[in-house]
């Protein structure tokens, strides 16, 4: 489940109409997971109709709440981010921690309502789609970097273009 999530829509992006899609790149932070491989892949975002599916081998540091950061660029400006945080059994056999939903909650900076009965959960934290620029209009980056709190650590983010 994601809460406050925005589609990428080409208007925004303002893709050629002559274009069939365009490619984007997925990147994830492991804030809480180690990442295994690469953490940057790209992806083919046609006009029309699904995405061919993406996946990141990762694998939690720790039991309890693990959190990573997933984002989305197009010519390595940033378009949107995800904060998604997941609760960690330490076996397989292991009941969710009766304060799970708030665990989940924190690390999100959602209110508990908004988590329930979930394993996982992500939200956006950041989104340049709802302006009126065109994303596929604007300069290509050599550097892009995106840094925020979660909770009470600094998490930064740095992509180079070729990264």
């Amino acid at each position: 489940k994601i809460v406050g999530a925005r589609a990428i829509l080409y208007e925004k992006l303002k893709i050629d109409p002559d274009e069939d899609g365009t490619w984007i790149e997925v990147a994830i932070t492991g804030i809480g997971f180690d990442v295994l491989g690469d953490p940057v892949q790209e992806l083919w975002l046609p006009r029309e109709g699904d995405t061919e599916q993406l996946r990141f081998a990762i694998a939690p540091r720790e039991a309890g709440v693990a959190v990573l950061r997933v984002l989305l660029y197009h010519k390595n400006n940033v378009v949107q981010t995800y904060r998604l945080a997941a609760l960690v059994a330490g076996s397989a056999d292991s009941p969710a921690p009766p304060d799970a939903a708030t665990r989940l909650a924190e690390a999100l900076g959602v209110p508990s309502e908004d988590v329930q009965d979930e394993g996982w959960l992500a939200r956006m934290e950041f989104s340049s789609v709802s302006g009126t620029d065109g994303i596929a209009t604007r300069t290509p980056r050599a550097v892009s970097i995106v840094a925020n709190d979660i909770a009470g650590t600094p998490v930064v983010t740095v992509k180079t273009a070729g990264d």
